[in-house]
């Protein structure tokens, strides 16, 4: 094949558009963070809510026990690929400061990395 042929132009820009875009894919990570504490219906919707708003969290979910007055909350977090993005790091300070805003003991934080 002749490099003046638009065939090979074309495999060399996907080549290379598919080289960029997975250098920018973030990967998944799965954390829980456990509490003790009191939650109503409506008080759970708005952690969950509170949680959501933060920028690097999603798909926040809540287990709770009546039984044993606590719960944990799941949810996935979405950290770039690359390192450039360290001002937007996660860190579980935040979520243990809305637990104690929401007067929540927290427990334990737990971390479990997917792939993409």
């Amino acid at each position: 094949m002749y490099p003046t042929e638009t065939g090979y132009y074309m495999k060399n820009f996907f080549l290379i558009g598919g080289f960029i875009i997975l250098s920018n894919l973030t990967f998944g990570q799965t954390h829980s963070y456990s509490f003790k504490g009191i939650v109503t219906q409506e008080q759970a919707a708005e952690l969950i809510a509170e949680l959501e708003r933060l920028p690097e969290v999603s798909n926040v979910k809540l287990k709770y026990k009546e039984e044993k007055a606590g719960g944990e909350l799941l949810f996935d977090v979405l950290t770039p690929a690359s390192k450039t993005d360290i001002d937007q790091s996660f860190s579980p300070v935040s979520i243990k400061e809305i637990l104690l805003r929401r007067n929540l003991e927290p427990l334990t934080f737990k971390s479990r990395t997917e792939n993409p």
